[in-house]
């Protein structure tokens, strides 16, 4: 049986969350960084501006979020934890703007009809809850306290 704490913060756990923190950015960024969104004309100046400002926040998140899995290894277990929290929180962030569409107007739909390249509408929002179901889920695993009378070396 591996040793729960060595697991916790070891390599595995650093490569997942590393893999996570990047497949958020550059989902992101493939999916957004193009007409249908930050460079649309039809967006008005402001629209515009509130994206970028989410490229920007999403990028130092990833930084911060791969930081906190590579940085100092004095205490790896605690910045794994802070890694997964802030990307629990991240992501919760687009699952709620997703649910509460109806109350704003919102779409992971193109509803004008001009075609601007491939849109994944749902998909994205499946991707949304797994992700975000991924780094909860990490969360609730790095604060398993390991049992240490049955954990051998």
């Amino acid at each position: 049986m591996p040793n729960l704490a060595r697991l916790q913060s070891g390599l595995t756990m650093q490569l997942v969350m590393s893999a996570l923190w990047i497949s958020v950015s550059a989902g992101l960024f493939i999916n957004d960084f193009n007409s249908t969104h930050l460079f649309n004309p039809d967006w008005p100046p402001h629209a515009r501006l509130h994206m970028m400002m989410l490229f920007m926040t999403t990028g130092a998140f990833t930084l911060l979020g791969l930081y906190l899995c590579w940085g100092p290894a004095d205490s790896r277990l605690q910045s794994l934890k802070l890694s997964a929290i802030a990307g629990s929180l991240y992501m919760y962030g687009t699952v709620a703007a997703a649910l509460t569409m109806p109350y704003y107007g919102g779409s992971m739909e193109w509803t004008d009809t001009v075609s601007r390249g491939a849109s994944l509408n749902n998909e994205n929002f499946i991707v949304f809850i797994y992700v975000t179901a991924i780094f909860t889920l990490l969360c609730v695993f790095m604060h398993v306290k390991p049992n240490v009378s049955n954990q051998t070396e």
